[in-house]
């Protein structure tokens, strides 16, 4: 199963600037506001770069097609093209991977949004027990791929970059040096369509419910509870691996702490035990 992953700072900073952890009620509304104006400002950054990852796929898709995806005659035929759409494609997977995870804590931590955290980022494949993404894909043959697991990290990373061989038409010397190297491969360009279609399809949807969601304070509650639990396994990780100085102890401590802050009577509810925090904060 996946580890909880490291979020970034900015949303702490954010959250922390706005004075959400200890305003009045004017300046909480304000600092609501503020945090759903820069969900919005990255998922529609991520939905732009989402959309040229589409677009470069689906040009490479439609050649393919027409050729009835013999890959070693497309790679002669049309060799420059083809490398210039798997770079561009890369450069867009990283960019929109980027843009979301500035606000993937919040994402995740929000029960109206949650589920697009398991869908494109987080969830795993149905053939595990839990955090399933709750999707299915279609393929352009109309044939449906049941619970296939999370898009960026499940789907579109291993074939862009073919670590899953189901996903790789073959392998070629994209930067023309002279040799194969790791992640040089043409995907199988259906696949990679769909994934790549369905990835700004749900990303569409993701910032259509973030523009409609309504902040407040115990969506942000929830959602600080969820990054705090994030934060406690790799924090602690640091803290045995180099000592209890390192940054990371103060970000997971305010996140609890921010916490607290909002709902101190939840103490008991907040479920960072021994195991976890409790050794974390140790020295």
């Amino acid at each position: 199963m996946k580890q909880p992953a490291i979020k970034k700072t900015t949303l702490f900073a954010a959250l922390l600037a706005s004075g959400l952890l200890t305003a009045g009620n004017a300046q909480a509304a304000a600092g609501l506001d503020a945090v759903k104006a820069y969900m919005v400002e990255h998922g529609t950054r991520m939905l732009e770069n989402s959309k040229k990852l589409s677009h470069a796929a689906e040009e490479y898709y439609e050649e393919a097609e027409e050729h009835h995806f013999k890959y070693p005659y497309l790679w002669k035929k049309y060799r420059q093209e083809i490398a210039g759409w798997t770079d561009a494609m890369k450069k867009a997977w990283m960019a929109a991977h980027n843009n979301y995870e500035e606000v993937e804590g919040i994402v995740a931590g929000i029960p109206s949004l949650a589920r697009y955290d398991l869908i494109i980022d987080a969830g795993n494949p149905g053939t595990e027990k839990e955090d399933v993404a709750p999707y299915d894909l279609k393929l352009p043959d109309g044939k449906v791929l049941k619970r296939p697991g999370n898009l960026f990290h499940t789907l579109l990373e291993p074939a862009l970059w073919g670590t899953k061989k189901e996903y790789v038409g073959m392998e070629a010397d994209l930067n023309g040096n002279g040799r194969v190297e790791l992640g040089e491969v043409l995907p199988k360009a259906d696949l990679l369509y769909a994934f790549a279609r369905t990835h700004t399809e749900w990303t569409q949807k993701m910032l259509d419910d973030v523009k409609a969601w309504q902040p407040n304070k115990d969506d942000l509650f929830t959602a600080m509870v969820t990054m705090g639990r994030r934060w406690a396994w790799p924090a602690g990780r640091a803290r045995r691996a180099i000592g209890p100085g390192n940054p990371l102890i103060g970000l997971a401590k305010r996140a609890v702490s921010g916490v607290l802050v909002f709902a101190p009577q939840l103490a008991d509810q907040v479920e960072f035990q021994a195991g976890s925090l409790g050794d974390l904060f140790v020295g």
